[in-house]
């Protein structure tokens, strides 16, 4: 069936194909390749977690970090991302105490720290949420080796293409490692244990 320009136009696949197309384009003329080198120290930059307080990595030293980038509105990768970490989490039992869960927003505009905090602990409670404005925001990707590109539908509001990997933060705020996020069973013990973790004390 042929689409009209309207139903077209209305199709939140249609939007975030387009924001895709322009990513891949942008990527291309600046021949850019994207790759992520670790282990890799992070800069300490300012954000604002769920609670509205003055937040940085650092606040969380002493905890291996699970980071994952999204935006509250996702319509699917993010919902997923988010329930393969919680479900990772909880495979961990009593030795998640070792893992801090967060969440950085790549929609600053939409996702206030009311939005975030009322959003995460529908995956799991230990999430805290970030959040900062462009061009911190873009810094902070960055780092991470995360991309994103953000397309705005009259009908469907923000569409943000983003990577889709979490990245593991050593206690010491060194970047350690990035995965998709579908886990196996044991997955999050495994990759604490290769990157020098020796289990709970």
């Amino acid at each position: 069936m042929t689409m009209t320009t309207e139903s077209t136009a209305s199709n939140p696949r249609f939007w975030r194909g387009m924001a895709f197309a322009v990513l891949a384009l942008a990527l291309a003329v600046a021949g850019i390749t994207v790759y992520l080198k670790v282990p890799k120290p992070l800069a300490d930059l300012p954000m604002v977690d769920h609670q509205g307080k003055a937040a940085r990595l650092s606040d969380y030293r002493g905890k291996w970090l699970v980071v994952y980038f999204g935006y509250t509105s996702c319509p699917d990768a993010c919902p997923t991302g988010l329930g393969e970490i919680a479900k990772a989490l909880k495979d961990m039992g009593p030795d998640r105490s070792v893992i801090q869960p967060i969440f950085v927003s790549l929609d600053p505009k939409n996702d206030t720290p009311e939005r975030l905090s009322k959003y995460l602990p529908y995956f799991d409670s230990a999430f805290i949420g970030l959040r900062t404005e462009e061009p911190t925001l873009g810094q902070v990707a960055k780092q991470f080796g995360v991309t994103y590109v953000t397309a705005e539908s009259p009908k469907f509001g923000t569409l943000i293409d983003h990577s889709l990997y979490a990245y593991l933060v050593d206690p010491n705020g060194v970047l350690r490692d990035s995965f998709m996020t579908t886990f196996p069973p044991d997955f999050m013990r495994k990759r604490l244990t290769q990157h020098g973790w020796k289990g709970a004390s």
